[in-house]
């Protein structure tokens, strides 16, 4: 009796042992060089972003041989409801954005009829990206571009032709949400005198009104020492935060910025902000994984 007794009782107090239907295991596969202590970091880190999306019955299993992390939830969650957050690298910068009437009439010095790695003529990336002369007024892109041009447009403008008419240090990127007209704005970022997120210590919610709520950041003493000096070179003028190689905002500096603090807003559901803070506050993941989990 005392034996039944026992088992009953640890069943009952591990989240995991019950007999939920939706409890399930996602499988996360490294991609690239891994390593035993690159896996360590990365399951702590997902392991906090997690706990910060209140996510309370969950353990993660390190598979050293086969380099994955096998998360078995214990809520009712999918990995469409998570995804954002273990699959996010959490890569954060916060570059320059050159002026793009500059950018526009560099770009335009090639000939309309150059064909570029993608098979496709530089006059036709232009007309998907819509860029003319009047489109140079709106915010900080240069382009927009519907979702299913995405990848042909960034494969020709990372043609050697084009490269070779811009500097060195600067990169096209997407924007991270798409806007009214269901379009993606296209951004070029100066990486020279970029900030790295690693200086963030610490991310939380801002605003009262749907419109005005966002992300603030907390910088260290190095960022906002950093932060500080950017946004005092850069006044009147856009600097990007990116994140995983989209831009989630390029606002315009209006002054400089000395309180160690930077906000992110644009339009953000609370999901979205929430999977947000869970990323920022809790650092870069060492590796890069994808799901083998449908």
């Amino acid at each position: 009796m005392t034996i039944i007794l026992l088992i009953l009782i640890v069943f009952q107090c591990n989240p995991l042992a019950n007999s939920d239907k939706n409890s399930h295991e996602i499988i996360l596969q490294t991609l690239g060089t891994s390593s035993n202590t690159g896996l360590s970091e990365s399951k702590e880190i997902i392991s906090k972003r997690l706990r910060a999306l209140q996510i309370k019955h969950f353990e993660i299993d390190q598979n050293n041989e086969r380099s994955q992390l096998i998360i078995h939830l214990g809520d009712s969650l999918s990995l469409r409801d998570i995804s954002n957050v273990i699959l996010a690298r959490g890569q954060v910068y916060f570059c320059p954005v050159p002026d793009k009437q500059d950018i526009i009439k560099t770009m335009s010095k090639l000939d309309s009829t150059t064909r570029l790695e993608s098979g496709i003529n530089f006059s036709d990336i232009l007309k998907l990206l819509e860029i003319q002369t009047n489109f140079a007024g709106h915010g900080s892109n240069i382009g927009q571009a519907e979702i299913k041009d995405t990848a042909i447009i960034m494969k020709s403008l990372n043609s050697k032709a084009v490269k070779d008419l811009l500097p060195l240090d600067v990169k096209f990127l997407w924007g991270a949400k798409a806007n009214d007209q269901k379009k993606f704005g296209l951004f070029v970022v100066s990486l020279t005198n970029s900030i790295s997120g690693k200086t963030i210590k610490d991310a939380g919610k801002t605003g009262t009104t749907p419109k005005e709520t966002g992300v603030v950041m907390a910088f260290n003493k190095e960022g906002a020492d950093l932060w500080k000096d950017l946004t005092g070179r850069n006044l009147g003028k856009s600097v990007a935060i990116v994140i995983d190689n989209k831009v989630y905002a390029a606002p315009i500096v209006r002054s400089c910025v000395n309180n160690g603090e930077c906000i992110i807003t644009g339009n953000f559901t609370a999901n979205e902000i929430n999977n947000l803070i869970a990323v920022l506050k809790n650092g870069e993941l060492p590796l890069r994984f994808e799901s083998m989990t449908n």
